[in-house]
């Protein structure tokens, strides 16, 4: 009986998109906004040691836009980047892709 539930659960479908399409959305979410600060702090301490001996002009602004970045456009990015495994009404996808490029130019 319980198996058979779960069976029917794997196979609804919520907003057009099966529950195992939802569920890797969110798993690709969970990665992603872990993934990123923790690549944004790694990123950050190795250009810290290398423009602490030879200050390079280059390296200073890719270390300030490093440093700038927030947890708001790191979760547009999460977002984006777990709604590719959603199918989505275009007027929708167009909305959320504008909202994203907003946060990202913001």
């Amino acid at each position: 009986m319980e198996l058979e539930r779960l069976r029917e659960l794997g196979q609804a479908v919520y907003f057009g998109n099966a529950l195992s399409a939802w569920a890797r959305a969110l798993v690709s979410f969970a990665v992603w906004f872990t993934a990123l600060p923790i690549a944004r702090a790694f990123i950050a301490r190795r250009l810290k040691k290398r423009t602490a001996d030879r200050p390079v002009a280059a390296l200073l602004m890719l270390r300030s836009l490093i440093e700038a970045t927030t947890r708001v456009f790191m979760v547009a990015v999460a977002t984006w980047l777990a709604m590719r495994w959603l199918e989505i009404p275009e007027r929708l996808d167009r909305i959320v892709g504008f909202t994203i490029q907003a946060i990202v130019w913001f």
